[in-house]
Parts: structure tokens; sequence; C-alpha cells
């Protein structure tokens, strides 16, 4: 067998890994993390003959491009010519080493997924892009951590959790738990903090990156430019109303029907390239209050035309049998009813018009309550509904308008949600002849 050669971090990797039961690994997008993790996997299944390990991501579909790759890359690196003989199939997923020894694949990205892991025990357990997976989905795949194989002398194998990441927030459950060493969210320490350890990765451990990696990089906004050049764990702005953790601990599949759903506009001003987008979204619900549970289901924010918005939000309240569009009519007044009026009569119409004293950020505290009942939930893949979320992260009690853009994909999505909180079934269409202000 060949010998690696490592960095000088994923040297430190190998030291944490034999003095501690659980391991973390974070720093800057591609330093080497997930290849030694499965290195020191593929290491322990040769050692202990029949031994089971896997390798748990937050989606399956997800893994034939991500860690696949990096495992044949580790097999060929390990014993070249030896990968070719044995048993990789990416359709169960799963490698078979000569000896017996099984490295599994899965997602976790609803509760069936989850289940195929519960129907087995691990020697070692690598949680791949970690600050991806829900606390709750932790809590349930460390159960598989047991194993009593032996090796040849009858040592018996230790139990293993490994997991990396691109580190996000401070309040995640991630830095909690391994970083911060308490029970997440909580200010409870965790029982036996001498077993978890971390090791942060720096971007130029690895010589074989191309400098022009790093270097697109630099383009990036603040969050994503700490999180994946960095490698560094970032603050929470201070105040504000959604936190990570609360996005990220309330994630799960979107369903496949909906008892309600509702399209919701936040009309820009403006229009042209220098305006802010006029925001659409649509919102769903699974049951009844006081038991409802509330999903984004599409978004179709963009700089538009009032024409051109109001044809979106029509033809997406068809798309989906909405029980009604919910348009703001504080910009443009009841124009904007009429608008959507005058290219289909048929559909329902409900109006917002905020007052005085009602800020986006008084709006939004009813859904971020709900948020955190875990009553809201955004899909597993945060790149669905990116742009929503860097809105809620950044509303804050002092948000003022006239510093920034405005918050359309947010001020919709709140809409949507608080519509579908108080609506009960369809509502009647508005009339157009007896909207205010537009006929007299």
């Amino acid at each position: 067998m060949t010998t690696l050669t490592l960095y000088p971090d994923q040297h430190r990797i190998v030291e944490a890994v034999q003095d501690h039961e659980s391991v973390l690994a974070y720093g800057s997008s591609r330093g080497g993390k997930t290849y030694v993790f499965f290195a020191l996997m593929v290491m322990r299944g040769l050692h202990y003959a029949g031994s089971n390990h896997c390798v748990i991501r937050q989606t399956a579909a997800s893994i034939p491009s991500t860690v696949w790759p990096t495992a044949m890359a580790v097999l060929k690196a390990l014993a070249p010519g030896y990968h070719e003989h044995i048993e990789a199939s990416t359709g169960t997923r799963c490698i078979t080493l000569h000896n017996g020894s099984t490295i599994w694949f899965f997602g976790c990205q609803d509760d069936s997924a989850v289940e195929k892991i519960m129907g087995a025990e691990f020697a070692t357990i690598l949680l791949n892009e970690v600050v991806l997976l829900s606390h709750e989905t932790y809590e349930k795949v460390i159960t598989r951590l047991n194993a009593s194989d032996v090796d040849k002398t009858g040592v018996r194998i230790a139990t293993k959790l490994f997991a990396d990441c691109n580190p996000k927030s401070k309040s995640h459950w991630v830095y909690q738990q391994w970083v911060d060493h308490k029970v997440p969210g909580t200010d409870r320490p965790i029982v036996d903090p001498e077993e978890h350890a971390w090791v942060a990765f720096d971007k130029d451990s690895n010589p074989d990156v191309d400098p022009n990696y790093y270097r697109r990089m630099l383009n990036f906004n603040d969050e994503q430019r700490t999180r994946f050049l960095d490698g560094e764990w970032y603050d929470e702005l201070e105040g504000a109303l959604f936190s990570r953790a609360d996005l990220n601990d309330n994630r799960s599949s979107t369903p496949d029907a909906f008892d309600l759903t509702v399209v919701a506009i936040d009309p820009a001003m403006t229009s042209g390239p220098e305006a802010d987008e006029t925001g659409i979204f649509v919102c769903g619900a699974v049951g009844q209050e006081p038991d409802a549970h509330y999903y984004p289901i599409e978004d179709l924010s963009g700089r538009y035309h009032p024409q051109e918005w109001a044809t979106k939000a029509i033809e997406a309240y068809w798309r989906h049998g909405a029980k009604c569009i919910v348009v703001e009519v504080n910009q443009g007044g009841d124009q904007n009813a009429y608008i959507l009026h005058s290219i289909d009569p048929r559909v329902n119409i409900e109006t917002v018009r905020p007052g005085q004293g009602q800020g986006k950020n008084e709006r939004a505290k009813p859904i971020a309550t709900l948020m955190r009942s875990r009553r809201i939930h955004h899909p597993y893949d945060e790149g669905e509904f990116k742009e929503l979320e860097r809105q809620m992260l950044s509303m804050t009690g002092d948000y003022d308008r006239k510093k920034g853009k405005s918050p359309d994909r947010f001020d919709a999505y709140v809409y949507a949600i608080s519509e579908l909180l108080t609506g009960k079934g369809p509502v009647r269409p508005v009339v157009i002849s007896k909207i205010k202000g537009w006929f007299n």
C-alpha cells in the first residue's frame, strides 16, 4: 500500500483522530479535509475486516458529484490498481473492500432517507459538510455509531465520528457543539468535551489548488468570502430577527401538495436597471391553524414593468391553484390591484396597506416566532431561496429603508405567509369598480 503524502493541516487531523472520538475539520474550500477523513476511514476498514463505515451528506443526489470522486481518488492514491478490484457501486452507493469491510454513502434529505441509516451500525461515520445537516439529524445518526469488530490481534475497533465543513455563523449548532463545547441551543456544557476536537484549515495549506480559485472568491460578499475563502466562523448581525440556526434547524423536503397556497407581490416603485426588484413569492400551507406548517414554494422576483410583474403573478396563481394574490398598495395605490384585474379579472385579490407604526420588522415578528416554533420550513438546498435568506438575515430592529435597498423578496414572503396564517379558504374576487381611488 502506498504511503499518502499529507499537508500540515491534514497531519493535524490524523493526530486529533488518534486522541479524540469526535473530530471536526473546518476551513476554506478545497483544503483537503474530506480527503484525509476518507483515507482514515479506508485504512480502518482495511485493518478491521468486515467492519462497516459510512459517509453522510445532506442529499443523496449530491453524492456522485462530491464525495464519490474524492473516495475514488483516495483509493487510487492508497493502492494503485487496487480500486479496480473492489466493488464500488454508484447505484447502491457502497464500496466493498476485499476483506468484506463496507463504506456506505447516505443522504438525509427526508425521513425515509434517515431511516435507511437507522437500520445499521457503523464503526466510523463521516458527516460531510455537516453545517448543512440539522441538529436533529445529527442526534439520530450518532446513535448508529457502534461496533464490536476486532483486528487480527483481538483489539476492538474504537468508534470515530468525523465531520467537515466550510464554517457558517457562530450561532450554528456545529460551532456550539465542537468549538464552544455547549449543548446546542443551551448554555449547558457537553458532558465529554475531551472527546470533541476541531482542526482549522488554512486556505494556503493545499499547494495543489489553482491560485485563481481563491482569487475569484475575493469578489464574494462578506459572508460567503468569510466562509469559503477565509474558512472562519462569522458573527450574526446584531439584532437580526432571524439567524442561520433558525433557518437550518427548520429545513425539510418540500411537500408534494399543499392545503392552501398564496401568491404575494411587493411592487417596486419604479422600473429599470437601477430600480429595486419587485418581490413575488409563492408560499403554501399544510394543515390548519393552530398546527399548520408553512413553506416557500417559488421565487419569481425580479426587475419588471408593472404589466410584467402582474403577468408573472397571475401565471403563478393559476399554476399553483392559489387562494389569492396579495399585493401591497402602499406604493402605487390601488392601481396595483387594477393592473392585475386588467390582465385577468378572474383572479382573487387581497390588498395590503401597511399603516403607520407597522414597519417591516413589526410585520415580520410573527413570522420569526413561527420559524422558532418549527412551523416554517425552507428546503434543504440553501441555494434555492438564497437571496430571500440573505434578506431575512439582514433584517434588524433598526432597519432604515433610506440606507439600503428594499428587502423585496422578504416583504412578499411575509405577506404570503401572513395571508396563509389568517386565511380560511377561497375569498370572493375583488370587484374592480369598487376599488377606491381608481374609478372615482
